[in-house]
């Protein structure tokens, strides 16, 4: 089939990186626009979300994980603690605020 087998984000198997790139674009077109049928990404990390508000994107991971996780907007290039906490997501944003990174426990 494929000699450039990839990974696919939550859980949704393997295939090609021309496959796994239309997944994630659709996967962040379903993220900006907050739609109500979008794959839920509990575990991370949220590739769809860089390019999206960090409000948006803080709302997404709230609503995927229950709340179960520590959620930060920190603006890009912030002093941060170099613990790593498996509860913790930081998004990083920049001065449009916008996500920057991708969101990542850590």
């Amino acid at each position: 089939m494929t000699r450039d087998l990839r990974p696919f984000p939550c859980g949704l198997g393997q295939g090609s990186g021309t496959t796994l790139n239309w997944i994630r674009k659709n996967m962040h077109e379903d993220a900006l626009n907050n739609h109500p049928d979008r794959i839920k990404n509990p575990d991370g990390p949220w590739d769809e979300l860089v390019g999206v508000p960090g409000i948006l994107a803080k709302q997404l991971i709230e609503a995927d994980s229950n709340g179960a996780l520590e959620i930060s907007i920190l603006d890009e290039g912030s002093f941060v603690t170099s613990d790593y906490r498996l509860d913790r997501v930081r998004i990083y944003v920049l001065s449009d605020e916008v996500v920057s990174r991708v969101p990542k426990k850590g």
